[in-house]
């Protein structure tokens, strides 16, 4: 599986890991990064996940409102404190359904510490057709801290067989797989994958 998702995104294995879906990803990456009393930052009314984790390891969440109905990049960036470890960010956000733009993501980027670790969850990024929408996978350039989490649960209909994988540099990778479970994503979840990448 990771031979194809490599193949099919034009990456080096070393860039990937599977996850007993994108929720198994998200508590890798608080539990490898995210020490007790540190910080996350998110959107008011993002993915409930990221703030159920980052309790259960003992941070604290930052909770950004968000402008209307989407994420406020710029406030979110002025959210983070000398003890945020991580800014999550679904885009498109899950459950508003909206997405932030090319300009509003390149903006933040820019604005951010280069020590705070951006996790962008593209769960449902095979449903958007907007040109402004920002593929994050084209900002691995090696001079941020950042990792893209998507998964086969929604395009693919494979929610209960739990297939996520994530992308970043092969040091968080590494990081990351010094505390997966060997056995996380069973034999039929990944022929179940691997059908679907044929698709």
């Amino acid at each position: 599986l990771k031979r194809r998702l490599s193949e099919k995104l034009g990456l080096d294995r070393s860039h990937l890991i599977l996850g007993n879906g994108s929720n198994e990803l998200i508590e890798m990456i608080v539990r490898t990064f995210l020490r007790v009393g540190e910080s996350i930052v998110v959107g008011k009314h993002a993915f409930a996940i990221y703030h159920l984790v980052a309790q259960a390891a003992g941070g604290k969440t930052i909770s950004v409102p968000h402008n209307g109905f989407k994420f406020d990049l710029e406030a979110m960036a002025q959210a983070i404190t000398s003890d945020t470890r991580i800014v999550f960010l679904d885009n498109p956000n899950n459950p508003t359904g909206t997405i932030y733009t090319r300009s509003e993501w390149e903006t933040f980027l820019k604005a951010i510490p280069q020590n705070v670790l951006v996790v962008v969850d593209e769960a449902y990024f095979e449903f958007v057709d907007d040109p402004e929408y920002p593929n994050s996978l084209t900002y691995h350039d090696g001079k941020r801290l950042l990792v893209t989490l998507r998964t086969f649960s929604k395009i693919c209909g494979l929610a209960g067989v739990r297939v996520g994988y994530g992308v970043s540099s092969p040091e968080i990778i590494d990081a990351l797989n010094r505390i997966r479970q060997p056995f996380n994503v069973n034999s039929l979840a990944q022929i179940g994958s691997l059908a679907a990448l044929d698709d």
